[in-house]
């Protein structure tokens, strides 16, 4: 990414130096050192017993300020000979390919991928024209796209004046906590509340109540308003939220799960529980009926 616009200078790693010869096969990149100024480095193992509410929302806060940059406005980014964007069209498109590799989750992992949760992740196959109408009227950005512990940790720095005011600096009123993100080779154009779905799926505990994640969307929401400058209808945001994590179960969830059977993922049993027991939850109590009402393609 070739990007200097300050909201992404500022969670970004940082670069000191490259070198691209393609001509002598030489690539270097110089980055930074985390030692000893980042905490949560590497945790996907054990997300949940080391990402409390406050590390949550510092990554949420700074994920919201990167993604106003295209809110809304991603002409620019379609150009880029490196954007790949799945678009609905392309979802809807695979129904057979994702009913194949939901039949085959179930098959290889039946404790994971339960009887009740592939029905579940069934009925969003079958019903995928409506759940992307849920999604399609709202603005793109960019995304990170792979927006997981692995790829996320935080960054200790020195307050400035601006920042002693923030709620989510440390009790050290003289050290700011920032989000370091990195791994951006999956970016593309999406909706922005993708990323919350990907990161609330790894990070919050395999059973966790509706309440909790509800509270960080709204968070996240309002953050996404104050560095944007624009305001959300909060159903309809919480709806596209809930339609992107049908579409985040039966395709990245579904991609996870033939990874994990060739090398198993110490987190990825948890993760799935986090997120289909949250839509399972969602179901339970009858907050899972909009992408099934009203007309369809």
């Amino acid at each position: 990414m070739s990007t200097q616009d300050q909201r992404f200078m500022d969670i970004a790693p940082k670069v000191y130096y490259t070198i691209c010869n393609p001509v002598k096969e030489l690539f270097v990149i110089v980055m930074e050192d985390f030692t000893d100024h980042v905490t949560h480095l590497n945790t996907v193992n054990y997300a949940p017993q080391v990402w409390d509410q406050k590390d949550i929302k510092v990554v949420l806060r700074d994920i919201a300020r990167f993604h106003s940059i295209h809110l809304g406005d991603v002409t620019s980014l379609t150009s880029e000979s490196w954007m790949c964007v799945i678009s609905g069209g392309v979802i809807k498109s695979l129904k057979g390919f994702w009913r194949a590799l939901l039949r085959n989750s179930h098959m290889t992992f039946p404790d994971i991928w339960t009887q009740n949760r592939t029905r579940l992740v069934g009925s969003f196959i079958d019903n995928l024209d409506r759940v992307w109408q849920v999604i399609e009227p709202f603005p793109r950005t960019l995304v990170h796209y792979d927006f997981t512990p692995r790829n996320v940790c935080l960054r200790k720095q020195e307050a400035t004046e601006e920042r002693h005011n923030d709620h989510l600096i440390t009790t050290n009123r003289s050290i700011f906590r920032q989000s370091c993100i990195y791994d951006w080779e999956m970016a593309t154009i999406h909706v922005p509340q993708h990323d919350v779905v990907e990161f609330l799926a790894f990070v919050l505990p395999g059973k966790c109540d509706v309440t909790t994640r509800t509270k960080l969307v709204r968070f996240y929401q309002e953050q996404l308003e104050k560095f944007s400058g624009r305001t959300f209808d909060k159903n309809q945001f919480m709806n596209v939220f809930k339609a992107t994590c049908c579409i985040y179960a039966l395709h990245q969830l579904s991609l996870k799960t033939v990874t994990h059977s060739v090398t198993r993922l110490p987190y990825f049993q948890r993760a799935v529980e986090s997120h289909m027991g949250y839509l399972e939850e969602l179901e339970a109590s009858s907050c899972l009926e909009f992408p099934y009402t009203g007309p369809s393609n």
